[in-house]
């Protein structure tokens, strides 16, 4: 009644960990009791059907992993053309003028008011966040050409997007 192939995926999924969360203990670090897990019912496709879905996630899986692999191989030809135009940053290979942020430009963090979702009044002007446009507000606080650099956030670590955004206007 069930493929083997298909078990992996099945475990891995939104559906299972749902139902398998519902029953653990702890809350720090949670855990699943087996004898409750055994007794745990799901719906489970046909078996035809189960070896469809294998392929289907097999392939999917394949090309999210080419898909990074691409992703990879653009990010170091990224660094090595920055390297070529601008010299190793380590070392300043190139003799490059060296300056601090705050030569290049103002800070103006303590003038920013961070304001949660649900305090916010929905309106024309961008909200920024970490990562990007996060909403649109009513109001603005700066009206110029700016560099948002993002301070927080788990962008930072896992660099999925930006972590500096160019504005112009409200």
């Amino acid at each position: 009644n069930l493929d083997k192939d298909y078990l992996p995926f099945f475990i891995a999924s939104d559906y299972f960990m749902d139902e398998a969360i519902k029953i653990s203990v702890g809350s720090l670090s949670p855990t699943v009791n087996w004898k409750e897990l055994q007794e745990l019912e799901f719906e489970i496709p046909g078996i035809e059907e189960q070896r469809r879905l294998v392929e289907v996630l097999i392939a999917a899986n394949s090309l999210k992993e080419r898909y990074e692999r691409l992703l990879s191989s653009t990010d170091e030809l990224v660094k090595s053309q920055f390297i070529e135009m601008f010299g190793n940053p380590e070392t300043n290979s190139k003799g490059l003028p060296v300056a601090t942020l705050p030569d290049l430009g103002e800070n103006l963090d303590s003038k920013r008011i961070p304001i949660t979702g649900g305090n916010r009044k929905s309106g024309e002007y961008p909200y920024y966040g970490a990562s990007g446009i996060v909403d649109y507000v009513a109001d603005y606080i700066f009206d110029d050409d700016l560099l948002l650099i993002s301070e927080d956030g788990a962008n930072l670590v896992a660099r999925v997007t930006p972590i500096a955004f160019s504005t112009k206007g409200k």
